[in-house]
């Protein structure tokens, strides 16, 4: 218990964690479409080449819009 006070007070003052989570808090949302549209992009690859599937274009459009 007095170790997890410690780490706790220890990160609060620590400049760097501080700054690392404002970062994390603001690209949070840009990170997460960018690995969504890297996924669709896997996503119509594989419909594309290993499904062979005739409207795999649809996912080209998906991932423009």
């Amino acid at each position: 218990m007095g170790a997890g006070i410690v780490g706790a007070f220890g990160i609060y003052f620590l400049r760097y964690f501080l700054v690392s989570a404002v970062e994390g808090e603001v690209y949070a949302m840009s990170s997460f479409f960018n690995r969504f549209s890297f996924w669709a992009i896997l996503k119509w690859e594989d419909r594309l080449t290993v499904a062979n599937e005739t409207h795999a274009d649809r996912w080209v459009v998906f991932i423009f819009s």
